[in-house]
């Protein structure tokens, strides 16, 4: 990518436009209407309406005059200075226009009024815009930030964010972030639906992705998506936290921005991901924060693909709605981990296996418990118990328990360094541990 240095005599014309247009901006009116969410707990809150500036302000205002002329002026400057600022933004796979310096302006103003909700001077805020779009032009870097609401999860009252790795952190929401998702105008409705329960707490993921900005638009554009990144992320974090603990806990949608927003389109984009929406609920201490951490760990560096797959099936089993699918997602996830190459007497080698997983004591118990399970599920795949059935004793006792014995066989194929490296428990792997190898071959033996 070619480097750039954007023009003093650009950042001149900006500086001055941006410090007119906030005098302007701010003298001006709102003339619409916000309904304001106060948190005051996860499930309690109420709304207040205040006056804000939405888009009948900024309809308003574009037809101010003295906001044209300073637009227009700056708009004549940009196009001899750094044509490129009124171009074409590429970053992520897609793809923005700037228009116009009225766009641009509003986008700096935007950026300006972030810094000083951070208690930055006015003349220390507008020399950090500046600097923020000379950074952007000349690096052709921004960062992805990616959040995530997390409802209905709780971590310790005194801590806002946990690392779980250099680019993916749980933080507590902050003012500006709770206003992002509950604050709305009038007559629309808020990004997240309060009535499912006040997100507290978020999982943020930020990369570094490439920018470039032309002038003309680019017809193929190489660019730099990081989506499967993060889906591999977010997926580790479920994945981990259902290891952890048992507890439903989704991730409904996330919500895309490009950091620090100084051009129009930056502020970014939302989408949804497919699954159920049982109500989620799940708390982690302080004592648990390492032990998810290092199960993040275990599962990105794990070169398993059994592991990831039955941890997937976990994940979907702690948030189906009825027991007989937890069953059969989670005796689905043992298969997949426990299976033998050899499918022969494939029950009876997955609880063997499920078995040899813990102590010698433990053995039996752990073998029985997982043919019972087994013997369920296979009752509801063959039609003996039908699907309104779910209520069922029965089944949802060995749907949970199919749960934990996944979530504990996961456990043991991430931390035991007998069972990582292996890809199936085969021949090889028991005849190891019933025949040890002989130290001197029986061919040998045989010739003496």
């Amino acid at each position: 990518m070619k480097t750039r240095v954007i023009s003093n005599d650009a950042l001149i014309s900006l500086r001055t436009a941006l410090a007119e247009f906030i005098l302007i901006r701010q003298a001006y009116p709102p003339m619409d209407l916000q309904k304001k969410t106060i948190r005051e707990s996860p499930f309690q809150w109420r709304t207040v309406v205040e006056p804000y500036f939405g888009i009948n302000s900024w309809m308003a205002f574009n037809q101010n005059t003295e906001y044209q002329s300073i637009a227009n002026s700056l708009d004549n400057k940009l196009r001899k200075q750094e044509p490129a600022l009124l171009g074409h933004l590429n970053t992520g796979g897609m793809q923005w226009q700037i228009m116009d310096s009225k766009m641009l302006l509003a986008s700096l103003y935007s950026r300006y009024e972030t810094l000083i909700n951070e208690r930055i001077a006015p003349d220390a805020a507008i020399n950090q815009v500046m600097e923020d779009l000379r950074l952007v032009f000349n690096t052709q870097k921004v960062i992805e930030n990616t959040l995530m609401p997390l409802n209905g999860f709780q971590i310790p009252e005194d801590i806002n964010v946990i690392d779980l790795d250099s680019e993916t952190s749980i933080v507590r929401l902050n003012d500006d972030q709770f206003k992002f998702l509950y604050y709305h105008d009038m007559y629309s409705g808020p990004r997240e639906n309060p009535d499912l329960g006040l997100a507290q707490v978020a999982l943020v993921i930020k990369n570094e992705v490439d920018f470039s900005l032309t002038e003309i638009r680019e017809s193929n554009p190489v660019l730099i998506t990081t989506y499967e990144l993060v889906e591999a992320k977010v997926q580790n974090f479920l994945s981990a936290i259902h290891i952890l603990k048992s507890g439903h806990l989704h991730i409904s949608r996330k919500y895309q921005m490009l950091e620090p927003n100084v051009f129009p389109g930056m502020r970014g984009s939302s989408s949804g991901f497919s699954g159920t929406r049982l109500p989620s609920f799940l708390e982690i201490n302080e004592s648990e924060i390492s032990k998810l951490k290092a199960i993040i760990k275990n599962l990105t560096n794990t070169t398993h693909e059994a592991v990831r797959i039955a941890s997937r099936r976990l994940t979907t089993a702690e948030n189906r709605f009825t027991p007989v699918d937890a069953l059969i997602d989670a005796a689905i996830g043992l298969e997949i981990l426990l299976n033998p190459n050899d499918s022969s007497e494939l029950a009876f080698r997955v609880a063997l296996n499920y078995a040899y997983l813990a102590p010698e004591a433990e053995r039996r118990k752990r073998f029985d418990t997982l043919s019972a399970v087994q013997a369920s599920r296979n009752k509801v795949v063959h039609g003996s118990i039908k699907f309104q059935n779910s209520a069922n004793e029965e089944v949802a006792s060995h749907a949970a328990t199919a749960k934990e014995c996944l979530r504990d066989a996961i456990g043991r194929f991430l931390t035991d360094p007998s069972l990582c490296n292996s890809p199936k428990l085969d021949r090889d792997f028991w005849l190891n541990r019933i025949i040890p190898e002989m130290v001197v071959p029986m061919k040998q033996t045989l010739k003496e």
